[in-house]
């Protein structure tokens, strides 16, 4: 079936309502995060994280405040995952290649770090 040029617009609009509710906490940036997975579900936690000195043995004190979790599917994290890949290389299109610091290797837990912080 052949479908004409107005129906075919028509079928490409979509409406999308947001409803942000800014009770809930207003929108923070997030230094760190961790992603766990288990079978039907990925966790998604980011932090705000802040050195806070460093103890007698040398070893740097660091708070981490919790400012979202987020919890997807296998389906959902997947889609997730694409959608950021494309995003991303429409940034790095426009502005150029993103640098990142080298990730420690995944534990076999199945937790991953993500850090920004460096004190």
């Amino acid at each position: 079936m052949k479908v004409g040029r107005k129906e075919h617009q028509l079928r490409q609009q979509k409406t999308l309502n947001i409803n942000l509710n800014r009770d809930k906490g207003a929108s923070r940036f997030a230094t760190d995060a961790l992603i766990n997975h288990q079978p039907d579900f990925f966790r998604f936690t980011f932090f705000d994280t802040w050195q806070t000195g460093i103890d007698p043995q040398g070893q740097m004190n660091q708070n981490k405040d919790v400012i979202a979790e987020t919890i997807l599917t296998p389906q959902h994290a997947k889609s997730f995952l694409k959608a950021l890949g494309d995003n991303i290389a429409k940034y790095e299109e426009k502005h150029g290649e993103i640098e990142t610091p080298e990730m420690p290797e995944t534990p076999a837990t199945g937790v991953t770090e993500v850090s920004t912080y460096h004190g």
